[in-house]
């Protein structure tokens, strides 16, 4: 009877924890949620079985906007929040996934999406415009830089089928490619000043690259 009284009290514990601390928990085993919780407002896949058909999503942190906005990437869906976590507007891009989520200082909203697409939202979450990309890569990477945007290309499927091709990396501006370089395989793209990096996990530890 003690055994058991104890287990209901972890129970109560666990989801009292989660509910009180807005958030939500993959613990003891348990899969992963299929939405995600900010102070009591519940942003939920576009897909009911999200997390099944993508078990590895990249883990995108939110983007503050302003003092009242706050862009959220769930997966498959992107929500704008006002200061009271109230969702002002939301932008599904299902069945495919968000790979990374960026914005600049005019209010435009870049996101790179699985299936090799590209689009180009307004402060309103409406599409200004977008690229589509045939055959095996994809947008993987985003990031403002001078008077345009870099975005990295992942060339993983090509390799998978025998390539031995590095990434990419591509400077756009006014919708157009202005240059295109290689770009270390699987490196994180970092953007100091005028100066384009490329950080690469190594078994040392870690090897930083500037691209030129």
């Amino acid at each position: 009877m003690l055994t058991r009284f104890k287990g209901l009290l972890l129970i109560t514990l666990l989801v009292t924890a989660t509910v009180a601390g807005g958030y939500v928990f993959a613990a003891l085993g348990q899969s992963k949620p299929a939405e995600q919780q900010i102070g009591g407002v519940k942003l939920s896949y576009g897909m009911e079985d999200f997390d099944q058909v993508y078990p590895h999503q990249p883990q995108i942190p939110p983007i503050v906007i302003s003092n009242n906005r706050l862009l959220v990437p769930v997966g498959d869906v992107l929500y704008m929040l006002d200061a009271e976590k109230r969702i002002v507007w939301k932008y599904s891009v299902e069945p495919n996934m968000i790979y990374d989520l960026r914005a600049d200082a005019h209010g435009r909203i870049y996101l790179a999406i699985s299936d090799g697409l590209f689009t180009v939202l307004d402060g309103d979450g409406k599409e200004m415009w977008g690229n589509f990309m045939n055959g095996s890569a994809q947008y993987s990477q985003i990031a403002p830089y001078k008077e345009g945007l870099l975005v990295v290309i992942n060339m993983w499927g090509y390799r998978q089928k025998g390539s031995k091709s590095e990434d990419l990396i591509e400077y756009w501006q006014n919708r157009k490619r202005v240059w295109s370089r290689d770009f270390p395989q699987e490196a994180h793209l970092q953007v100091w000043g005028e100066k384009i990096l490329a950080l690469k996990g190594t078994k040392a530890g870690k090897e930083v690259a500037e691209i030129r």
